[in-house]
């Protein structure tokens, strides 16, 4: 785990107890902070992960959304190859998943959803559908709820800015 040599100094300073921490560590918390935010690493744990990057989720969900973010203001576009969204199996495992990402960006402070062309989402891809029940295992019920559950769960733990929906005429899907 990084820590930076305020947040390791203040936990030798109120006592916590920090394993495998060598004499040279604990010498280095005691050097003055810098003026930029240095980060130590701390021996035998693992480092803090990142927080989700835009370039890199945008890249990631590409194929069902267009992304742009500009003064902390991001823009979820739903689509299927550039024209109105086409309900499938992929399309709604990836909402749930991109609510994660867009909730767990610090730099995203209000988020905008709507779609592409005149309707919420356009109709259905069948083919998506019987390919997933040809699938092992058997039918894509369970994972349409799992991902509803997740979809659900995500939007309203994941995502803590406000947010605005644009819906287009309503479709039901």
């Amino acid at each position: 785990m990084s820590i930076t040599r305020r947040g390791f100094a203040g936990l030798v300073g109120a006592g916590v107890v920090v394993p495998k921490v060598t004499k040279a560590l604990v010498a280095s918390a005691a050097v003055p902070e810098p003026q930029h935010h240095q980060e130590v690493e701390t021996m035998g744990l693992s480092s803090i992960v990142e927080r989700p990057k835009f370039e890199d989720y945008k890249k990631k969900y590409e194929e069902y959304f267009i992304m742009e973010r500009k003064d902390g203001v991001i823009l979820l576009r739903m689509h299927t190859e550039g024209g109105p969204v086409q309900y499938s199996l992929a399309v709604h495992n990836a909402w749930g998943q991109a609510w994660h990402d867009v909730g767990n960006d610090p730099e995203n402070e209000v988020m905008i959803l709507t779609s592409t062309g005149s309707t919420w989402i356009g109709q259905a891809d069948q083919s998506s559908a019987e390919d997933d029940d040809k699938k092992v295992g058997g039918s894509s019920r369970y994972d349409v709820y799992y991902d509803a559950a997740k979809l659900v769960e995500n939007f309203l733990n994941d995502i803590d800015i406000p947010t605005i929906s644009a819906v287009n005429e309503y479709r039901n899907h």
